[in-house]
């Protein structure tokens, strides 16, 4: 068998009864035995690479999903006024409870906080997080985005919606 030593340098190891015959306790004459041991180094090789990869695989497949924790809107105050035609660009951003954290939520949910100060369609948002204001209508409004956690499957427990707020002045 051969053995390379951090120097570089190939050093070969007979077993006792082999010595006389000069071969090696690879199978091979010591003149080949470089040639015999490189032969089977890619096998050993890539069945390593193999069995790492395998369970790096397994490793990725069991862990659990990630949860969010909270969400935060920007900008957290806006006046519609102020943005080309009273169009104002809302996102959401969510803390969950392993990396990568926080991030961009997208897509997000987006709604207009219930209240008894303006009427529920006082303002639009669409998927993407653009909000106006209905023409006529002068106020603030509470504006919600997020996204939802829901339990596992067959708990019947609803989904829970996490959103952080922002507040936008019409017009």
């Amino acid at each position: 068998m051969l053995f390379l030593f951090p120097s570089g340098q190939w050093s070969r190891s007979w077993s006792r009864s082999n010595r006389g015959s000069q071969a090696t306790s690879c199978g091979c004459a010591a003149s080949s035995c470089a040639r015999c041991f490189m032969a089977k180094l890619p096998l050993a090789f890539s069945s390593v690479l193999l069995f790492a990869l395998a369970l790096s695989l397994l490793a990725c497949g069991n862990s659990p999903p990630r949860q969010l924790v909270s969400a935060t809107v920007t900008p957290a105050t806006a006046t519609a006024s102020s943005f080309p035609n009273g169009m104002v660009p809302f996102t959401a951003t969510g803390t969950f409870d392993h990396p990568p954290s926080p991030v961009v939520l997208n897509p997000a949910m987006w709604q207009l906080e219930s209240s008894t100060l303006y009427p529920a369609d006082a303002v639009s948002i669409s998927a993407s997080g653009v909000a106006q204001c209905k023409a006529g209508f002068t106020g603030t409004v509470t504006i919600q985005g997020g996204g939802e956690v829901c339990p596992p499957k067959g708990m019947g427990i609803p989904c829970q919606f996490i959103s952080g707020q922002a507040q936008l002045t019409c017009p």
